[in-house]
C-alpha cells in the first residue's frame, strides 16, 4: 500500500507538535496573549494527527500481511510448517490482532485524554488571561508574520489531508485534516488579532486571545461529548472504523462540501434512490452556489448602509474606536449613512433623541391596573425600604417580651425620566448606564427613606421626600459621568410592603382611633368650658344685680322716709287725711263692688263670688252680650 498519506498525517503530528512548542517558547519572547491558546490547539492537532498515522499504519501492515500471507498460501498450502488455520486477526502476534487491539482500546481512549487536556489548558488559560493587566498597543509584526506563515502551511497540509481522506479506505486521514485545517484558521485569526493592536487597537488582540481559549474550551467539550456518544452508536459488522476524536465543527469549517454530501445522502435515504443524481440535483448544484454567493455579496455589501431612526444618534466607531475628526467625525444623525463594510466601520445606536425611563422599588408588569390596595401587590415584585418608626410606632407587632424595633418597611414606586446628553460618556463611560442609574436611584430612595419617618413619607412629606431623592440621583449621575440629565423623579406609589399591610393597616387603624378620641376629647372641653364659664358669669352677674337692686331699694326707701316725713312735719292733719284716703283707695282697688239701688228691708241677695273668668282668653267680639236684665246688672237679682 501507499504510504505518503501515512507520512502526511506523521508529518503533521511532528508539525504541529513542534510548533506547540514554539508557541509556549514564543508567549515568553513575544509577550502576546495569542501564543498560550495556538500552543494548546497546536498540540492537539498533533495527537490527532499522530493517532491517525498509528492507525494508518496498523491498517497498512495488517493489508500488507495479509497480502503476504495469501501469497504464502498459494504458492506452499500444504508444505508450511506454521500452516494458519484460523482468522490472522486471531493469531497472537499477527499485525492485524494488534490493529484491532488498537482499534478497540486505545483510538477510543484519545477523545477523552484530548478533550480532558482541552478544557484543563482553557480553563488554566482563561484564569491568567483574567488576571492579566488592561492591554496596551504594542508593535507585532513578527508575530503576525509567524502566525500568517503557520496558518498557510497549516491549511496547505490540512486541505491535501482532508482530500486524501476522500480515497477509498483513507477516512482515518479525515481527522488529522480537519485539525489541521482549523488550527490554520486560528493562526490567521491571531495574525490579525496582532496587527489590529500593532494599529492601535489592543482589546482587538486580548478579544481574539480570549476567542481563541473559548474555542479550545469548545473542541475539548466536543471531544468528550463524542466520547459518550461513541459508546452508544450501533455498530454493524461491515462498518468502518469510527474516529471518536475527531471534531465535527473543525470539519464543518474546513471541509464545506461535507455538507453538500451529507445533505445528498440524506435526501437519498429519504426517498429511496439516488436524487443526488438527477438532472435537478445538478441543476441546483451547478446554480445555487453562485445564487448563495450573490445573496452573501449582497448582505455584506448592506453592512455599508447605516439607518438611524428619528429619535436616535449613532457613533460611527472604525475598528473599535470613534473615527477621528479628520476623517469626517464620529457624530450621526437620523437618516441615511454610508459607511465602510463590517467590521471595519460599525454604528452604535443612542435614543439621544427622546426620554428614557428607568424605575426604582419594583420588577414586572402591574398586576391589577383596576384595584390598588395596599393587600395587593401592585407589581409582579416589589423591594421594600427600611424608615424610621415615630416613637417606636412600627407596622409589625413585636413577640411578647421584647421591644418593638424603631424601624418600618415601605415599598416605594419610583419612576425616573433621562435623556442622553453627552454620547461619548454614555456610549463609553460605563457598560450598562441605564443599570448605573437605577443602582444610584435605589441608593438615593434607601438614604432618603432610612431618614425620615414612615408617616412623614407617606403624608405630607411625601413630595419633599421625591425633591430630595432627585436631588441626590441627579448629583450621583452627575459625578459618575452617565452622560445624562435627570429630568424627573417622582413618587409613584408609597405602601407598606404586602406581606405586613394588614398588621399596618390594624397599626393605622389603632392610631387613628386614638386620633379620633383625643380630637373628641378637645372638641368636649372646648364645648362645655365655655359653657361653665358663661353660667358661673350669669351667677355672678345675677348676685351683683340682686346686691345692687337691695342697696338701691334700701336707699330709696330711706329717701322715702325722709321726704314723708318732712310733709307730716309740715302739715300733720293733711299728711294723715291723704295717707287715710290713699289707704281706703289701696284697699279698694281689688275688691268687687256691687251697688244696690232697693231698700235693704225689702230684698234677699244671693251673690256670686266665683272667680270671673279672664276676659283675655275669649274674643269679647265673638261672643254676644246679653242686654241688662234689671238694675242689678252687676249681680243676680231675686225678689220674693
Amino acid at each position: 500500500m501507499e504510504r505518503t498519506p501515512e507520512r502526511a498525517a506523521l508529518f503533521a503530528a511532528i508539525s504541529s507538535l513542534l510548533l506547540a512548542v514554539a508557541s509556549a517558547v514564543g508567549r515568553t519572547a513575544e509577550g502576546s496573549f495569542l501564543f498560550a491558546p495556538l500552543a494548546a490547539l497546536h498540540a492537539w492537532a498533533g495527537l490527532v494527527a499522530l493517532a491517525a498515522a498509528l492507525r494508518e499504519f496498523f491498517a497498512r501492515r495488517a493489508a500488507e500481511e495479509a497480502v503476504e500471507a495469501e501469497a504464502a498460501r498459494r504458492e506452499s498450502p500444504d508444505g508450511s510448517l506454521f500452516a494458519r488455520t484460523g482468522d490472522a486477526a486471531d493469531e497472537p502476534f499477527s499485525m492485524a490482532r494488534s490493529a484491532r487491539l488498537f482499534e478497540r482500546w486505545a483510538s477510543p481512549a484519545v477523545a477523552p485524554l484530548l478533550g480532558a487536556g482541552l478544557v484543563a489548558a482553557a480553563w488554566l488559560q482563561a484564569r491568567a488571561l483574567a488576571a492579566l493587566p488592561p492591554p496596551e498597543a504594542a508593535v507585532r509584526t513578527p508575530a503576525a508574520g509567524w502566525f500568517g506563515a503557520v496558518g498557510l502551511a497549516l491549511l496547505v497540509l490540512g486541505r491535501y489531508l482532508v482530500v486524501h481522506a476522500r480515497a477509498p479506505g483513507r477516512g482515518r486521514l479525515r481527522a488529522a485534516g480537519t485539525a489541521a485545517g482549523a488550527t490554520a484558521l486560528a493562526a490567521l485569526a491571531a495574525a490579525a488579532g496582532c496587527l489590529a493592536s500593532g494599529a492601535g487597537y489592543p482589546a482587538v488582540e486580548r478579544g481574539m486571545a480570549g476567542g481563541l481559549v473559548a474555542v479550545a474550551g469548545l473542541l475539548g467539550i466536543e471531544q468528550i461529548l463524542n466520547t459518550l456518544l461513541e459508546l452508544y452508536r450501533p455498530r454493524g459488522r461491515d462498518a468502518a472504523p469510527s474516529s471518536p476524536y475527531e471534531s465535527r465543527i473543525a470539519r464543518r469549517l474546513c471541509d464545506p462540501s461535507a455538507w453538500m454530501r451529507g445533505a445528498a445522502e440524506s435526501l437519498d435515504y429519504q426517498f429511496g434512490f439516488k436524487v443526488s443524481q438527477t438532472w435537478l440535483a445538478g441543476f441546483l448544484g451547478r446554480t445555487l452556489a453562485p445564487l448563495l454567493l450573490f445573496q452573501i455579496a449582497v448582505l455584506y455589501a448592506l453592512t455599508s448602509v447605516a439607518v438611524l431612526g428619528p429619535d436616535e444618534e449613532g457613533i460611527l466607531e472604525r475598528l473599535g474606536r470613534p473615527r477621528a475628526e479628520s476623517a469626517g467625525g464620529w457624530r450621526l444623525g437620523p437618516g441615511f449613512h454610508w459607511k465602510r463594510p463590517w467590521p471595519f466601520e460599525t454604528v452604535r445606536r443612542v435614543p439621544a433623541r427622546r426620554l428614557l425611563e428607568t424605575h426604582v422599588g419594583y420588577e414586572g408588569r402591574v398586576t391589577n391596573p383596576d384595584e390598588t390596595l395596599w393587600t395587593r401587590p401592585h407589581f409582579e415584585r416589589e423591594d421594600p425600604f427600611l424608615t424610621a418608626a415615630r416613637d417606636g410606632a412600627t407596622s409589625a407587632v413585636p413577640p411578647a417580651g421584647e421591644a418593638a424595633v424603631p424601624v418600618n418597611l415601605v415599598s416605594v414606586n419610583l419612576p425616573v425620566e433621562y435623556r442622553v446628553t453627552n454620547l461619548l460618556q454614555y456610549a463609553y463611560g460605563h457598560r450598562d448606564p441605564a443599570a448605573a442609574l437605577r443602582a444610584v436611584a435605589t441608593r438615593a430612595v434607601t438614604r432618603e427613606a432610612a431618614g425620615r419617618d414612615l408617616f412623614d413619607v407617606l403624608g405630607a412629606g411625601q413630595a419633599g421626600f421625591a425633591k430630595a431623592v432627585g436631588d441626590r440621583v441627579r448629583d450621583e449621575a452627575a459625578a459618575l459621568g452617565l452622560g445624562i440629565e435627570v429630568t424627573f423623579v417622582g413618587v409613584q406609589g408609597v405602601h407598606p410592603p404586602v406581606p405586613i399591610a394588614d398588621a399596618f393597616e390594624s397599626v393605622v387603624g389603632a392610631l387613628e382611633e386614638k386620633e379620633t378620641a383625643t380630637l373628641a376629647g378637645r372638641a368636649h372641653a372646648a364645648r362645655v368650658l365655655p359653657a361653665a364659664s358663661a353660667a358661673a358669669e350669669a351667677v355672678r352677674l345675677a348676685a351683683l344685680a340682686r346686691r345692687d337692686g337691695q342697696v338701691l331699694g334700701s336707699r330709696a326707701e330711706a329717701e322715702q322716709f325722709l321726704v314723708r316725713k318732712a310733709a307730716h312735719d309740715r302739715s300733720p292733719a293733711v299728711y294723715r287725711g291723704r295717707a287715710h284716703l290713699q289707704t281706703v283707695q289701696d284697699a279698694l282697688a281689688k275688691p268687687r263692688l256691687f251697688v244696690v239701688a232697693a231698700p235693704c228691708d225689702a230684698e234677699v241677695l244671693q251673690l256670686n263670688l266665683e272667680e270671673k273668668i279672664p276676659s283675655t282668653l275669649f274674643d269679647p267680639g265673638a261672643i254676644p252680650v246679653a242686654p241688662a236684665a234689671g238694675p242689678g246688672a252687676a249681680g243676680t237679682e231675686n225678689r220674693k
